[in-house]
């Protein structure tokens, strides 16, 4: 009997050993999947620990950022706060939300909850949010304008935070024309408007959207800061500075070039590969491209097309397809016959 009652007690000793490393087990998962969602996916008002302050007065970055070189930027979360002193002098109210938060490009995807011209068709995630509305715009015969998600500075959803423009919160400084800042991003450095002179577009930013200059707040020395881009990432891509769209790339080994490239379908530029969750774009090129330089869509190779804002008419590569869904082979070869039938109709009369 003693021995059995030993027995007895001994399994139920190793039953909540068994339990307790199952507890710790299942609390280090949760830990693991939060610290993920923080620091790559980004998510609710920050990601890795930011937070930005409601009057815009104080915010110097996150230590995880500051300082540490180039730095993958989180995907889906914030990458920026906006300062006090911009232009409108504190963090706008939308809707009776403080807008104080700058996300970064990727858009989580839209469906018929958003959209209910498209039916049973998804938007997938990870998707730059003027390449996923010209997506919408393209499957529901509509223009960008016409189902754009953002409001007039570039802004939405709940929380509110920024993607793109933020037009109304920078000016021109007075003596150098040049985009006055407007936020403080995770490594401490400004984000400017996006003139480097009046009207005058950066030539040389590099693929995490940055550049070394003056800045009118800088007392005349150059300093490595960001600026708004009318294109994809719009404001970071990483945390820079940076010398290529392949050291981007490199900061984000699970997401650029994992061989998850799409084919998306747009309004503006027609069919092309989009590499989903990779925020390293050609910075130069005259096409929203994140797959590497020299790479062709589906088809043919990239074709180099006015910035997203001139709402350029699609340029077919060879091989590409016309708005009636025809191939150019198909259309060469339909005027072809269309031309022969002619003919062979003249000639019995």
């Amino acid at each position: 009997m003693v021995t059995g009652r030993i027995l007895q007690v001994k399994l139920h000793a190793r039953r909540d050993q068994a339990k307790d490393q199952a507890k710790d087990q299942a609390k280090d998962h949760q830990e693991d999947v939060q610290w993920m969602k923080d620091h790559k996916k980004g998510g609710g008002n920050g990601a890795g620990g930011a937070s930005c302050p409601a009057d815009g007065i104080g915010y110097t970055g996150e230590t995880e950022f500051v300082g540490q070189g180039p730095k993958a930027a989180p995907l889906r979360g914030t990458v920026g706060c906006i300062d006090a002193n911009n232009a409108t002098g504190a963090p706008l109210t939308v809707e009776g939300q403080v807008a104080n938060i700058i996300y970064g490009p990727m858009e989580n995807g839209f469906s018929s909850q958003q959209f209910s011209c498209l039916g049973e068709t998804t938007i997938p995630g990870g998707i730059d949010s003027l390449t996923a509305e010209s997506m919408v715009a393209a499957h529901c015969g509509s223009s960008v304008s016409e189902v754009s998600v953002l409001d007039a500075c570039g802004g939405h959803a709940r929380p509110y935070h920024y993607h793109e423009r933020m037009s109304c919160l920078y000016t021109a400084a007075p003596t150098t024309g040049h985009s006055t800042r407007l936020a403080t991003m995770l490594d401490g450095r400004g984000l400017y408007g996006k003139f480097v002179a009046t009207d005058t577009l950066p030539a040389d930013l590099d693929a995490c959207g940055g550049r070394t200059g003056v800045t009118p707040d800088s007392n005349g020395e150059p300093v490595y800061y960001y600026m708004v881009q009318d294109r994809p990432p719009f404001t970071v891509g990483c945390f820079g500075p940076v010398t290529s769209v392949e050291q981007c790339r490199s900061l984000y080994p699970d997401s650029c070039g994992n061989g998850d490239e799409i084919t998306v379908t747009t309004d503006n530029y027609g069919s092309f590969r989009y590499d989903p969750d990779c925020p390293c774009y050609e910075p130069t090129a005259g096409y929203i491209t994140n797959i590497p330089a020299g790479e062709t869509t589906p088809n043919g190779t990239l074709t180099s097309l006015s910035t997203p804002t001139e709402q350029a008419t699609p340029v077919l590569a060879p091989g590409g397809t016309n708005k009636a869904g025809l191939s150019d082979g198909m259309s060469l070869m339909t005027t072809a016959m269309l031309t022969v039938l002619s003919i062979l109709l003249a000639l019995s009369i």
